[in-house]
């Protein structure tokens, strides 16, 4: 009989330990998620807030919520999942982006270099592409936080077209439109893009051989020219056509666009688990037209 209670008094205190562990892990996820929450928009009927997305499974150590808000539509969206040590600690990983600040973080508890494989970033390209000290990224790394489980696909992307981030190498894991070195609005090279018919005019405005360019291209440019007062010649085409050209022979030396990495709960730390296989590549005016491309928000 006494062993009986005990056993019981055991498994109470075990339940009650248990219930507090997730009480306080609930609590630390829904903290780290109140600057999102709190600018999402209040349904005024119910006094409930709108999310277009949540899901809240935080007492298990994954949140996930996202919505819009006044004014222009802008949005953000906030991603955080735990992932305990051999001791028994969590190390949090969060993905937090704001669309109308054009903005995208990867954060945790624990600093990024220490948590992810040493050479992450350069993983994802060709070793044809050669490491550069710190200067301006266009590329990012994504995150999958997942619900179920601890395998996590992080992937790699392209900034907005006309943002970049100051990093050492080739991507990075934060950019904003506020931080960015650059701000460049390459609508008028896209809107030809877009317009034309001639499968030759961008290479055309590549090589800077104007002449080249049909009447009815030229035409598109010479408006675009009109509507912009700071465009004073053809030349302006040629100067973002490289600039985006650039980015698109970085773009091409992708090897792995995805990699999935385990969790290793003894040192706390991600591992290749394993390497995506490189889709078909896109030709230059695909991924100009497939790129998202950045622009100022109200």
């Amino acid at each position: 009989m006494l062993r009986l209670n005990f056993l019981y008094l055991f498994l109470l205190f075990v339940v009650t330990v248990t219930s507090a562990q997730n009480e306080k892990l609930e609590a630390q996820l829904w903290s780290k998620v109140k600057l999102c929450s709190s600018a999402i928009t209040e349904d005024t009927e119910n006094g409930t807030v709108a999310y277009e997305e949540l899901i809240d499974d935080a007492k298990n150590g994954y949140l996930k919520i996202s919505g819009s808000f006044p004014t222009c539509g802008c949005n953000c969206n906030h991603t955080i999942g735990a992932y305990k040590d051999a001791f028994g600690a969590y190390v949090f990983l969060e993905k937090e982006q704001w669309g109308c600040d054009w903005s995208h973080s990867i954060k945790s508890n624990k600093k990024l270099e220490q948590l992810f494989p040493k050479n992450l970033k350069a993983l994802f390209f060709s070793s044809q592409l050669k490491e550069k000290a710190t200067a301006n990224a266009y590329f990012y790394i994504d995150i999958e936080i997942p619900q179920i489980g601890t395998d996590t696909e992080v992937s790699i992307k392209v900034i907005p077209l006309g943002l970049s981030s100051e990093s050492v190498g080739h991507a990075t894991f934060n950019y904003s439109q506020e931080d960015s070195p650059t701000r460049t609005s390459y609508y008028e090279i896209i809107q030809v893009v877009h317009r034309s018919k001639n499968e030759h005019t961008l290479n055309a405005i590549l090589n800077g051989d104007f002449e080249a360019i049909g009447a009815t291209d030229k035409t598109i440019m010479e408006q675009l020219m009109k509507s912009n007062s700071d465009i004073d010649s053809f030349a302006h085409f040629q100067t973002q056509a490289l600039e985006l050209k650039k980015i698109y022979d970085e773009y091409l030396q992708i090897k792995h666009p995805t990699i999935v990495l385990r969790w290793n709960r003894q040192k706390a730390t991600f591992e290749v688990k394993e390497k995506g296989i490189a889709p078909a590549k896109l030709s230059f005016k695909e991924f100009l037209l497939n790129t998202l491309k950045w622009g100022y928000v109200c």
